[in-house]
């Protein structure tokens, strides 16, 4: 095989991998900046207030307290029965509920043509959307990814000891890469329900904890969740709390264990929609046999 040719082995669609937490940097509805300026009005008008200013306005303390007494607290009104809790509330449960699961569904589509993904993506011209699907173990020890833009996509099977490209995903890509030099027909035989082995160009393999650490990590850099309104519903027969601004929708399952169900954003035009499911019940890849996994030697045997 020429050296031309060994390329092959390393897709375009390889390149695809790893976007969507470069692409939900811009999720957040005000940057860290604003969040700072938001506070410093608060402290600004708390430093207006006089602490005897209540004497001054023509009611004793004690007055003040009695036209109170019927009023609820606060934190009593919100955490009444049917009532969906601020975001802030029930954030750390939320991110420690994620971390502890074992298992979910993952599926995101992001625009292809955003700045934060041009510059680590080589998708087809014309693809506007990028699809990534996760389904499987958090810590990729048994977890399928599959990647989809414009005309390309790439399947991976992902175990602690291997990272498998399904074999027609590979077919494909050779030949997108050598047009008119590959007959994918006449080599389809070859390729049809094996998986080729990208062990040594992902040791590290694929991990939904590395996406929802990404995702965290965009989030908090750019300010957290910021203000969002809260309201309780339900969804496909679940109870949810749902989170929203003018261009966010969070919905979160309801309960002592919340967990993202998706996060939608509209960016100007660019749409990015994140749902989740099958927490600790995610459907998990099967190992390939060993008679179905194709080595690097194996591929120079078959397009030599």
């Amino acid at each position: 095989m020429t050296e031309e040719m060994e390329t092959a082995a390393v897709p375009t669609t390889v390149r695809m991998l790893g976007i969507v937490g470069i692409a939900l940097l811009a999720l957040t509805g005000c940057g860290a900046g604003e969040a700072e300026e938001d506070a410093g009005e608060q402290d600004a008008g708390q430093e207006d207030v006089d602490p005897d200013g209540a004497e001054d306005q023509g009611d004793e303390p004690d007055e003040i307290a009695e036209d109170g007494a019927d009023e609820e607290p606060e934190d009593e009104t919100e955490a009444e029965a049917g009532d969906a809790p601020a975001i802030e509330e029930i954030e750390a449960d939320l991110w420690r509920a994620m971390e502890e699961a074992e298992s979910v569904v993952l599926d995101a589509e992001v625009p292809a043509g955003a700045e934060e993904v041009e510059a680590d993506i080589d998708a087809e011209e014309g693809a506007d959307t990028i699809v990534q699907h996760y389904s499987g173990q958090m810590d990729g020890s048994a977890l399928t990814l599959r990647e989809e833009a414009g005309g390309a996509s790439a399947e991976y099977i992902s175990f602690d000891d291997g990272t498998y490209l399904r074999g027609e995903d590979e077919l494909a890509a050779v030949a997108r890469q050598f047009p008119g030099e590959i007959d994918e027909d006449e080599l389809a035989g070859e390729f049809e329900g094996k998986w080729v082995d990208y062990s040594q160009i992902f040791p590290e393999g694929f991990t939904v904890d590395e996406w929802m650490a990404d995702f965290r990590g965009s989030l908090e850099e750019a300010g957290g969740f910021g203000e969002l309104e809260a309201e309780a519903d339900t969804r496909d027969g679940e109870d949810v709390w749902i989170y929203t601004d003018d261009r966010r929708e969070i919905v979160v399952r309801a309960g002592d264990d919340p967990v993202l169900l998706s996060v939608y954003a509209d960016n100007d035009g660019d749409v990015f929609d994140v749902r989740f499911s099958d927490w600790d019940e995610a459907a998990e890849p099967e190992r390939p046999a060993d008679e179905d996994i194709l080595t690097v030697d194996d591929m120079e045997d078959i397009l030599s």
